[in-house]
């Protein structure tokens, strides 16, 4: 598991999120299970699931997604 902690001013609820690599170095691909935002002011939470390789050698090899929340 991954952790990414960024602080940011909320300006309403999320409603998409863009996440991109730009595919260098040795081995880049990754599985993207989900990404999962905290809101630490009130510990709510919202799931963006992706369930997909980001990769340009597997899968659609697409290495930049669009992501939604799932209620």
């Amino acid at each position: 598991n991954n952790i990414l902690i960024i602080h940011c001013i909320c300006s309403g609820p999320l409603t998409k999120l863009h996440i991109e690599h730009d595919n260098s170095g040795w081995r880049p691909k990754w599985y993207l299970e989900k990404i999962e935002v905290v809101n630490l002011s009130d510990n709510s939470s919202t799931n963006f699931p992706c369930e997909k390789w980001l990769d340009k050698d597997s899968g659609d090899q697409l290495i930049e997604r669009d992501l939604y929340p799932r209620d």
